[in-house]
């Protein structure tokens, strides 16, 4: 009752917010009559004792369902548990994950630039004979005497050089074809 009184004074006296719902419940009071709200206090006991029969009813006819979902929320909270040590261990699992792929990729890269090496060698095998074969060709068209084919071969090489001027290779054959050019 006295808990009632200063509830009451608060509302009166604007030191407490009300609700909305509070508010509404203050204006219905507000509108009532001495001998209304004097059955007020009744009428709100009979809607409580028949919300309390209801809730018991809705207890006993539901008891199943609550008692399920309160396993279900059981089960829910013991999953993420195993869910969250399950992640942590696969964290404790991977975290030498970046550092490996960063030791495989140092170790790799080479691997891949030899790899095109050996790709960019094998796609111009044929080519490459070929060049190979510019002194052993010169030789044989100077035996045969076919000279304008020599200072053609040895003119396509001096190109191939000016080229590629950095390939060893290149300036074997080109000194190779000349040498045997001269003999």
């Amino acid at each position: 009752r006295e808990q009632a009184q200063r509830c009451l004074e608060e509302i009166l006296f604007g030191q407490s917010e009300l609700s909305d719902k509070d508010e509404e419940f203050l204006q219905y009071l507000t509108t009532c009559d001495l001998n209304k709200l004097a059955r007020e206090p009744e009428v709100l006991r009979t809607e409580l004792d028949v919300v309390e029969k209801e809730m018991r009813e809705s207890v006993v006819r539901d008891y199943k369902s609550f008692i399920q979902a309160s396993q279900c929320i059981h089960n829910l909270h013991s999953s993420m548990d195993n869910l969250a040590n399950s992640l942590k261990g696969l964290t404790a699992s991977l975290s030498p994950l970046p550092n490996s792929c960063n030791k495989f990729t140092a170790t790799a890269t080479p691997l891949k630039v030899d790899r095109e090496k050996n790709k960019l060698t094998r796609d111009k095998h044929e080519k490459m004979v070929e060049l190979l074969k510019v002194p052993q060709l010169m030789e044989k068209r100077v035996k045969k005497g076919s000279y304008e084919e020599v200072l053609q071969l040895q003119q396509f090489s001096k190109q191939l050089l000016k080229k590629h001027p950095k390939i060893p290779i290149i300036s074997s054959i080109v000194r190779c074809s000349c040498s045997q050019n001269t003999r």
